[in-house]
């Protein structure tokens, strides 16, 4: 256990800003509610929060001097938002659509660097990521109740105020949202709470983290996206590995092969039964979802098909600035707006000029997280081998596919995570230094030479 610094007894400003922002993107479907002549309710209470916490970080920045520490992803994300500032100039969406279009993709990424930088205590730090792991299990028990009680729910309890519900075609099925963004958005969220969940699992098997990657899970397979359910298999095979290659090689091989040994029985045992293998092979999951026979999902894989199409064909036409900010947003005025698929919008909008510093960004969050795991606390490690995994599978994989990353409640609680984490690997470096300038005093009390 490293060298922890006590959290005075009132909580730090800081704190209490991240904590705000944090519980609005929470509840913000139901903070919705709340008539708005304007954008929605919750959507002005993160950005006036975050305009404060951006006048708060800079008079920090003037009062260390220029002292402040900045990180590879730090200057990344710097890259990205001068990248869009000057893509500003061209295209033909209109100004507004433009500035919400760098707020919700570049922006918004403000909130890890504000909690990486101002909340030093590494007891609020905990509390952050307790908060957000917490209510991760809390709105995905939400969301197991939204499908099994979809009858009897009122429609505010089922879709937000600037969503729909989701659906099949043909059956009584009604997608889980959470009250947290449209089901797509929200299988993307239950992904992060997943990696948190099943790699601190990995990290110590309790009954308790077990019982909520289990939760999460079930809430994953009431949005029925092919794509999170993929990712939610995906996360746990490298959970188990992480739990079984922990110790070595030495257990890591002998793990897997029993695990294989096992999986194979429980296959053979299900398959040889008639009724239930023929029960498993009709179940909508398989014969509609992932075998493609549902005319929904078959609308939407066309769907998808066609605005991979467009990408490639609309970056071949602009392949160094793109198309114009703005362009690709729900609310976009261009013929065609790419609603599946975040970094093919993020490439039709801005071309290389873009689309290069937006992966960089990526990229280097994924390393900065890598790197850390051995710096932060042991408690704390499995936060960056679920940052990592996300980053890669959600990031790099699913938002070639989907734009669900970039709706505001995956992504401000993605970057508060990672933010958290960030913080925690400071608050190690710092107790280290602390702790060596102390070894340090007494040796030279104790010697000799130093005496003389």
């Amino acid at each position: 256990m490293g060298i922890e610094r006590t959290a005075s007894a009132r909580p730090s400003p800081a704190f209490r800003m991240a904590l705000f922002v944090l519980g609005v993107v929470f509840f913000s479907g139901f903070i919705n509610l709340i008539p708005s002549p304007g954008p929605a309710l919750a959507t002005l209470l993160i950005d006036g929060a975050l305009v404060i916490m951006f006048g708060a970080f800079v008079v920090r920045v003037g009062v260390a001097q220029g002292r402040m520490p900045v990180s590879i992803w730090m200057a990344a994300w710097l890259l990205l938002v001068l990248a869009y500032a000057a893509l500003l100039l061209q295209g033909g969406a209109p100004f507004a659509e433009q500035l919400a279009t760098v707020r919700s993709h570049a922006l918004y990424v403000f909130l890890a660097i504000y909690i990486a930088t101002c909340v030093e205590e590494t007891a609020e730090l905990r509390r952050l990521l307790e908060m957000i792991m917490r209510l991760g299990v809390a709105f995905s028990v939400f969301g197991i109740l939204q499908y099994l009680l979809r009858a009897q729910l009122p429609t505010w309890l089922l879709a937000s105020s600037d969503t729909r519900v989701f659906s099949y075609f043909g059956t009584d099925i009604t997608r889980s949202n959470g009250l947290m963004g449209n089901t797509i958005v929200y299988s993307a969220v239950l992904l992060l709470f997943l990696s948190l969940w099943a790699f601190k699992f990995a990290q110590r098997p309790t009954w308790r983290s077990g019982l909520a990657s289990v939760v999460v899970i079930v809430a994953l397979m009431t949005t029925f996206s092919r794509i999170a359910i993929a990712g939610a298999v995906v996360i746990a095979l490298l959970a188990l590995l992480r739990m079984l290659g922990k110790e070595g090689i030495s257990k890591l091989v002998p793990g897997l092969v029993a695990f294989s040994l096992l999986g194979s029985v429980v296959v053979v045992a299900l398959l040889a039964d008639s009724t239930t293998s023929r029960a498993i092979a009709d179940s909508f999951i398989v014969k509609e979802l992932f075998g493609g026979q549902n005319e929904s999902v078959q609308g939407s894989t066309a769907g998808h098909d066609a605005f991979t199409q467009f990408a490639l064909n609309s970056f071949g036409s602009n392949p160094w600035t793109g198309v114009g900010i703005g362009s690709q947003s729900v609310v976009g005025t261009t013929a065609v707006q790419i609603t599946d698929g975040a970094n093919l919008a993020v490439a039709v909008e801005g071309g290389l000029a873009l689309f290069i510093p937006w992966m960089l960004l990526i990229v280097t969050a994924g390393l900065a997280a890598f790197a850390v795991r051995k710096i932060v606390d042991a408690d704390y490690r499995f936060l960056a081998y679920g940052l990592v995994v996300f980053i890669a599978y959600q990031f790099g994989a699913a938002s070639f596919v989907n734009s669900a990353i970039i709706g505001k409640t995956p992504f401000l609680l993605f970057w508060g995570a990672f933010g958290i984490l960030m913080g925690l690997a400071r608050a190690s470096r710092r107790s280290a230094g602390s702790v060596n300038v102390a070894v340090g005093s007494d040796s030279e009390r104790h010697d000799p030479a130093a005496i003389r």
